[in-house]
């Protein structure tokens, strides 16, 4: 069974048939840093990882954009 919905909801099924690769986690980094330097809205990014991403559950998604909106990045300090 290889149907995205049927390994989303399948708790039993292979970590390698719902893993990201390492290309994908890269993908989805920059998303989540686009958002963080605000150069992408938080609603564009929910819905582009939305439909790159199928196999996560929109409450993810959320979680993880809704805390790049709010997560403001450390500024380094100018060495003399």
């Amino acid at each position: 069974m290889t149907d995205s919905a049927a390994i989303a909801g399948d708790p039993g099924a292979a970590v390698q048939d719902t893993a990201l690769n390492g290309a994908q986690v890269s993908s989805l980094l920059d998303i989540i840093d686009k958002v963080t330097q605000k150069t992408m809205s938080p609603d564009t990014a929910k819905l582009l990882i939305g439909m790159a991403f199928p196999l996560l559950d929109q409450k993810t998604i959320d979680d993880m954009v809704d805390a790049a909106a709010g997560f403001t990045p450390a500024v380094a300090e100018p060495t003399p």
